[in-house]
């Protein structure tokens, strides 16, 4: 185990563990030169986390675990997403989904449930999926009004 430093715009000082990458080996969704990601805590106690890329400290996503907003989100991995991910036991695959946050109107922010990111826990070995536009909500409301 290697300890790291890096210096992202958004966060100031992050020190990680090499082991901690998560290697995207195709990228994501418009950014196919980035392959090295961390994930970071946004707060204490917050569902929410940074996917900071390593490479290019500019670069970084909020991600939420999905069924903390849809509870009845599930997805299939196709074959060739499992051989890509090193066919783990679905187990050991987290999923994460990329949030697009609206500070000043909370209501209008939303994850993409279109396109999650797949990580092997073991490996560190992840995927941006692209799942069936009929069936998942490119924009789906992260927060809903009550009352």
């Amino acid at each position: 185990m290697k300890p790291m430093k890096l210096v992202s715009e958004k966060l100031g000082e992050i020190r990680y563990d090499e082991s901690e990458v998560i290697t995207f080996p195709e990228g994501l969704l418009g950014f196919p030169g980035e392959r090295h990601f961390i994930l970071v805590d946004h707060q204490v106690e917050s569902p929410f986390k940074w996917l900071q890329c390593v490479d290019d400290s500019s670069l970084s996503f909020v991600v939420i675990n999905p069924v903390l907003v849809k509870p009845d989100y599930r997805i299939e991995i196709d074959r060739n997403d499992l051989t890509l991910l090193e066919n783990a036991d679905p187990r050991h695959i987290a999923i994460w989904t990329l949030v697009s946050l609206s500070p000043d109107q909370p209501e209008r922010s939303s994850t993409n449930l279109l396109g999650p990111l797949a990580v092997n826990q073991k490996t560190r070995l992840g995927k941006q999926l692209v799942l069936d536009p009929s069936k998942h909500d490119l924009q789906y409301p992260i927060f809903h009004k009550t009352g």
